[in-house]
């Protein structure tokens, strides 16, 4: 069934049967459903000896049609037939989706339509009709199991019929029965037992195996699927089990609820019948010690069927688990899982707040699907630091939803005293509904004095039992023995002696992780000790008053000590993540930030635990806190910002097959975050789903989790950024979670994935059903897969796709134990070859390699037509190229290097291949084992061409070389002798090999692994020499930083910058930027860097036509504004040549005019004049050089400006709307002081539009324009909801923040993300027309700058940060120079 098939029922297709008997008697009646243009279902008993069959619909409604039907299927032994409607014009009906509900415990949600006997009704001129039955029920699916029907209970069931003969459902047979919006079976019977609230439906899943091969085969025809349970898509939804993360599972076990609920069986009917019921909320209530949370934790650890439970516990002895920030974490990170959404990133505030609301709605609708209730429990109220004077605020209760999902219920605990927080809005559900008051069991109030005795014994003993409470309750998280001891001097074993005495009964061991555990959240401390209730922790502290203080600071003193150190390997677990959350929450912003901008704590943090994620994620805990207590911080904001955007981006040329390797050797958790910390989203997916590969290996269950997780960042990154084969994409992470469903034994699941294929007749489709059958545990299964396998692959209409998949088939069969079915495949293969041997490509050559490895004879036949096929190429068809490369492909492939290598230089006289042959060289060279040859194979490809990817040439190589025996070779040469610029396909290579080795040598595997990771880092030299594009996003950020160093009275410390820039093309940009922001301080300094930035330029390679035309107008402008005009306009002319348009040139040329006006007015005049010598121009190029002519004039030369804003004044007119939408905001930018409706008509205009066909460049500058309209409400939605990601964001509201601070305009633009060129025009443009009128507005300039200050976007900003706040500027430059190790130099 496709993808694009209809789900649920819709009335107007639902019809009523009616049909003459042979004798002409009464007629009887059924009921039927138009599932497919012209074709109805029904039940055969219901047309059975029919002579005249008529299909009506909409009786006695608008649109009621009657139409002749024939009987184009009918089977007795499944109680279905098909009917087709010979007079019914084809109309655009979409197909009904089938479904598949297979023999498991669960309840499905069904609906069905029909015109049953008891709804026969009389008219007011006395005729009789039947009116429909709509019925909305549910199926407990394994009722009715031995006869292949549903049980359909019906709520509110009709009377019998007073005729005994008679039926009251009588006229509903042939009904389609609708679960989770799938066809599942149609109503059949009904057997009178069981009562006339009951329906029999016999299942569509059923038809298959009662049909004989013929008659099912005669059925599929005549529905137009198939009907074999790999076929269907399963109608039952993923379980609960399968829907809650193990990490938040495992700690609510261990941490929260009792091994045995005691005492309890009242309660829980009563939480039982609060989640079926109408009641959305539900409050807990009862004293400390009452037992409110082991209620809690028990209930949403075994939760009613149905019933999904999410969850958070409030408790104040842990810090990272107090407060409405950790709450929202957590609800995001299991909603996400529920929803099948990837976490969630490092968002602000505000979004996350959106994101867990949205995540909620989506979580619930998920649930909905199969009719579930979705639990959101959270206890401990009354414990939510969030409001406190240590709190970062609001509180937990208040973002509790107030218009929660139908289906969602909120079970909250807590004491009666204090009461609902402030925040807590009066018409807040919490504030109005049912209490439940709990009392305390004898047992908890023995344990409540007891531990209430002993902490008052410890606070009375000696010094070392006071410090420890005092030391436990400062930390607000786990102390282990040996911190401990470190604290307070004493002996270990004394230590334990005391936490095993009668002092320990007020404490809990909780903490630590094992690297084989369910933990995959990346949260770490050691296995050690906090108080076992908050009532406890809360009497430590009032007891110890000030002096917690002094506790406090001997923590801090502590942490102090090790940084100092520079956070050694023997670093306590505490202090590299609960003392960060400690921070936090004390919003000790000075501490907060320290902490988490400290480079060497920072490494030592990704050694712990395998991956940047935990750093990153205490970078956003800190930024939220400044953003709270300290927002006008530029200074921290910026320094967050920057070091968070170059951890995240060290991970760039982190290759995606690295993880699974670490997983393989027994490193999950390292394996987990390293996945989640790849950069690039669909390099991301694929990790996760590499290291979900290898846990469902292992059977841990983990593994589907990952997958799915890869699965809908897959789906995320294809709609976002519109691959061009993004339903290939999508439908290989479909097939990679259904293989992994398959290993684990999850055969319904992983046959619904593979029903959700958007292309399944393909390449991609055919593999996905293959390797699913491999991994399939159940014969059966497996065959009928490989059947469905065997019909989508002849259906390819590429042939050469088509031989590839009909191999992959066979090798399958063959693998199965079915090797006649195998060879029937492989002839099929001969027979396309040649039958297809002449047609474009060259079908005889994918044959070749499909038959190598099984018919080495037949191989070699299709060889030898390849090449006569390659021949007539030659002669008659030379466009051909793709039949050139498969022929050097298939000599390759078979083992004959020589003759390959000899018709690759051959071809080379008249047809270059379409694909370079070198990847099938290098395979050769492998399978012989030569491993210098094939490696320089590859080195020559990459050179010559840039490779994608996705590509695998490297790893295949490895395979082979290690097949061949020359593995130590190929180390060899990896680790001492490659010097290709293409450190991914080294990268590949390494980790391909380190998977060779996990199992037989660890070690070897792992110092491979770290090559791998961290080669491309330790390599030295610039562009092309170690890895171009890989360096260029951070080089670009380093460059912006670099001239707002020197802006902001740096220059020594941009100058240290700019040298460890490694690309050419931003070093200049940077010596460019650094030159313009001295030009009026500094002169001698900004001549040299100007000069420099011209010699760097000319070094470019140059590869990026983008990139390569904002460093030379940067370069351009500094040139000229440093007295060095004729050398400007020399470089100028490079532009020139390097594209066809005039475009650059004419801003450069605009750019040098207005830079040399003060000191050579001639040429700036001469510049002008020749730019506005074709008047008569109107493309958008001229536009634009006239825009820039006007922002160069209009300093220097009123009568020229005067002539420019006359010819632009005939393009502001009625063609406009005409224009792309670039030059409609620049030209609305124009007009907004002299013509501000016709600019906000035209600007309101450009906002309604599809944001896709919008340009990131207009979204900014229309931002601008708005804002010197005046409407910075405009401004701001433009700037965060035109469709922009963080860092486009960043840069419009960067262009906000300079417009509003009357901030000098960066040199050229920045190249990327930000609009380059363009958006500098507008910035000028902006500046030069339209400046505040009241002047610089630091203060909006500066909130504008704190929300510019993100990850993705902070270089937008600095260059505007360093005219407001030049030391947060120097406050980036120290922590970015730490991070990039310029600091220790």
């Amino acid at each position: 069934m496709t993808a694009s098939a209809e789900r649920g029922l819709r009335p107007e297709r639902v019809a009523e049967i009616i049909v003459a008997p042979p004798d002409r008697g009464a007629a009887r009646r059924g009921t039927g459903y138009l599932f497919a243009p012209g074709k109805v279902l029904t039940a055969a008993h219901v047309v059975d000896g029919a002579s005249d069959v008529r299909v009506r619909f909409q009786a006695d409604r608008p649109g009621e049609r009657t139409v002749a039907a024939e009987v184009l299927y009918r089977h007795d032994a499944v109680d279905v037939a098909v009917l087709a409607l010979p007079a019914e014009p084809v109309t655009d009906v979409v197909p009904a989706g089938f479904g598949r509900i297979g023999d498991q415990d669960a309840v499905l949600p069904c609906t069905t339509m029909g015109y049953p006997r008891f709804k026969l009704r009389t008219d007011d001129d006395g005729s009789r009709f039947r009116d429909a039955e709509h019925i909305r029920t549910s199926c407990a699916v394994l009722s009715n199991g031995r006869e292949g029907t549903l049980d359909l209970t019906v709520p509110s069931p009709p009377a019998e019929d007073p005729d005994p003969e008679r039926d009251p459902w009588e006229g509903m047979s042939g009904a389609a029965v609708f679960g989770n919006g799938r066809l599942v079976g149609i109503v059949t019977r009904r057997h009178r037992g069981d009562g006339p609230g009951r329906v029999a439906a016999h299942r569509v899943d059923r038809w298959a195996e009662a049909l004989p091969e013929a008659e099912l085969a005669a059925l599929e025809r005549a529905l137009g699927c198939g009907l074999t349970p790999e076929a269907l898509p399963d109608a039952i939804p993923a379980t609960t089990f399968d829907l809650i993360q193990e990490a938040y599972r495992t700690q609510l076990a261990d941490d929260f609820a009792p091994e045995e609920l005691k005492d309890r069986a009242a309660e829980l009917r009563e939480l039982v019948a609060f989640c079926s019921g109408p009641e959305q909320y539900l409050r807990l209530q009862g004293r400390p010690w009452a037992g409110k949370t082991s209620l809690a934790a028990w209930f949403a650890l075994h939760p009613p069927r149905g019933v999904v439970p999410v969850w958070f516990f409030v408790t104040s002895r842990n810090a990272r688990q107090s407060d409405s920030d950790a709450f929202t974490g957590a609800l995001i990170d299991q909603l996400a899982a529920i929803a099948g959404h990837e976490p969630a990133g490092h968002h602000s505030p505000a979004a996350r707040d959106g994101l867990r609301g949205l995540l909620l709605r989506k979580a619930a609708e998920r649930v909905a699907q199969y009719g579930g209730t979705l639990l959101l429990v959270v206890d401990g109220l009354d414990e939510d630091q969030s409001l406190t004077a240590d709190g970062n605020g609001p509180s937990i209760a208040s973002l509790l939803p107030r218009r929660p999902p139908p289906n969602v219920r909120v079970l909250v605990t807590g004491r009666p005293s204090p009461g609902l927080p402030l925040d807590v809005r009066d018409e807040h559900p919490l504030r109005h509904c049912r209490v439940l008051e709990l009392t305390a069991t004898a047992a908890a109030r023995h344990i409540e004095y007891q531990a209430e005795l002993d902490l008052r014994r410890a606070l009375s003993g000696d010094r070392l039992q006071i410090d420890l409470v005092g030391l436990l309750t400062a930390a607000r998280g786990t102390l282990t023995v040996d911190d401990l001891r470190e604290l307070t001097g004493a002996q270990a074993h004394e230590l334990r002696r005391r936490l095993g005495s009668a002092f320990g009964r007020i404490l809990r061991e909780r903490g630590g992780f094992d690297d084989s555990g369910g933990d995959v959240s990346l949260y770490v401390s050691g296995r050690g000790f906090l108080f076992a209730h908050e009532t406890l922790l809360a009497a430590a502290q009032e007891e110890l008053g000030p002096d917690l203080d002094t506790y406090a600071g001997r923590l801090h003193t502590w942490a102090e000590a090790y940084a100092e150190k520079g956070w050694p390997a023997d670093t306590p677990l505490y202090l590299l993540q609960p003392y960060g959350r400690l921070a936090a929450q004390l919003q000790d912003t000075r501490r907060t930030c320290a902490l988490a901008t400290d480079a060497r704590r920072r490494d030592r943090l990704r050694e712990v635990t395998g991956s940047d994620a935990a750093c990153l994620a205490e970078i956003a805990a800190a930024r939220r806190v400044v953003h709270r207590t300290a927002p006008d911080d530029l200074g921290q904001l910026a320094a967050l910002a920057a070091v968070a955007d170059l951890i995240s981006r060290r991970n760039e040329s982190l290759h995606p097959d690295i993880p699974a390797v670490y997983a393989r050797l027994g490193r999950v958790r390292h394996a987990i975050g390293l996945a989640r910390s790849v950069f690039d989203p669909l390099n991301r997916a694929r990790a996760l789903a590499g290291v979900a590969g290898v846990l469902a290996g292992t059977g841990d269950r983990r593994a589907v989790g990952l997958a799915r997780e890869a699965l809908e960042l897959t789906r995320k990154s294809v709609e976002r950024y519109r691959w061009p084969h993004g339903e290939e994409i999508l439908d290989a992470a479909l097939g990679r979670l259904a293989v992994l469903l398959m290993r684990t034994g999850d055969e319904a699941q992983a046959l619904r994935r593979l029903g959700e294929l958007r292309l399944p007749d393909t390449l991609p489709g055919v593999a996905a059903h293959t390797m699913a059958a491999r991994a399939a545990r159940d014969p059966r299964c497996a065959a009928r897969l490989l059947g469905r396998a065997e019909e989508l692959a002849r259906r390819i209409t590429e042939v050469p796709d088509r031989v590839h998949a009909l191999g992959l088939t066979a090798g399958a069969w063959t693998a199965h134990g079915d090797t006649s079915r195998a060879a029937v495949l492989y002839d099929a293969v001969v027979a396309l070859a040649e039958e297809h041997a002449h047609d474009l490509g060259s079908v005889p050559a994918a044959a070749a390699e499909v038959l190598h490895p099984v018919r080495p004879h037949q191989a070699r036949t299709m060889v030898r037509l390849a090449l006569e096929v390659t021949d007539d190429v030659g002669r008659s068809r030379p466009d051909d190229r793709e039949a050139a490369y498969e022929a050097v492909a298939a000599l390759a492939a078979t083992g004959r290097a020589s003759e390959a290598e000899e018709l690759r230089q051959g071809l080379r006289r008249w047809a270059e291949p379409s694909r370079d042959t070198r990847p099938a060289m290098a395979a050769v060279r492998a399978r012989e084992g030569r491993a210098a040859e094939a490696w320089q194979e590859l080195q020559h490809f990459w050179e010559l061409q840039e490779p994608a990817e996705e590509d695998d040439f490297s790893a295949r190589v490895v395979e082979l070389l290690v097949a061949a025996g020359a593995a130590d070779d190929l180390e060899t040469l990896l680790l001492t002798g490659t010097d290709t610029w293409w450190w991914w396909g080294v990268a590949g290579a390494l980790t391909a090999l380190a998977d060779h080795f996990a199992d037989s040598d660890p070690a070897r595997a792992l110092r491979l692994l770290h090559r791998a990771e961290w080669g491309n880092h330790l390599r030295g030299g610039t562009d092309q020499a170690y890895g171009w594009m890989d360096d260029l996003p951070q080089d670009e950020r380093l460059a912006a930083l670099a001239g707002a160093l020197a802006a902001a009275g740096a220059p020594d410390d941009a100058e240290r910058l700019v040298e460890a820039i490694r690309t050419h093309d931003m070093r200049a940009f940077a010596y460019a930027a650094a030159s313009l922001a001295l030009v009026g301080t500094d002169t001698s300094r900004a001549l040299r860097f100007a000069r420099q930035a011209d010699r760097t330029a000319e070094l470019s390679g140059g590869w990026d036509d983008v990139v390569r035309a904002g460093v030379l107008m940067a370069v351009v402008q500094a040139l000229a504004s440093t007295g060095q005009g004729q050398r400007a306009l020399q470089v100028a002319r490079r532009l020139h040549k390097g594209w066809g348009d005039t475009f650059h040139l004419d801003q450069a040329h605009a750019l040098v005019a207005a830079s040399v006006w003060p000191y050579d007015p001639g040429t700036a005049e001469r510049l002008v004049d020749d730019l506005l010598g074709d008047s008569r121009d109107t493309s958008s190029d001229f536009v634009r050089a006239l825009l820039g002519l006007l922002a160069a004039t209009v300093p220097h030369d009123a009568g020229r400006a005067a002539r420019v804003r006359a010819l632009l004044d005939g393009f502001d007119g009625n063609d406009l709307a005409e224009r792309d939408h670039e030059d409609r905001a620049l030209l609305a930018l124009r007009t907004a002081a002299t013509d501000p409706d016709s600019a906000r008509r035209h600007l309101d205009r450009l906002a309604s539009e599809d944001r896709h066909s919008r340009s990131y460049r207009s979204a900014v500058m229309a931002a601008l324009a708005y804002t010197v309209l005046g409407d910075h409400a405009a401004a701001h939605a433009v700037s965060r909801g035109s469709g922009l990601d963080e860092e486009l964001t960043s840069a419009a509201f960067a262009a906000l923040a300079g417009h509003a601070a009357c901030a000098p305009v960066d040199p050229g633009g920045l190249i990327g993300g930000g609009g380059g060129i363009r958006v500098s025009l507008a910035r000028r443009l902006a500046a030069l027309l339209h400046p505040p009128a009241a002047g610089p507005d630091l203060a909006r300039a500066r909130a504008l700058l704190a929300e510019a200050l993100t990850p993705d976007g902070w270089h937008h900003a600095v260059p505007v940060l360093a005219a407001l706040a030049p030391e947060a500027v120097r406050r980036a430059g120290d922590v970015v120079s730490a991070h990039i190790g310029l600091a220790d130099d």
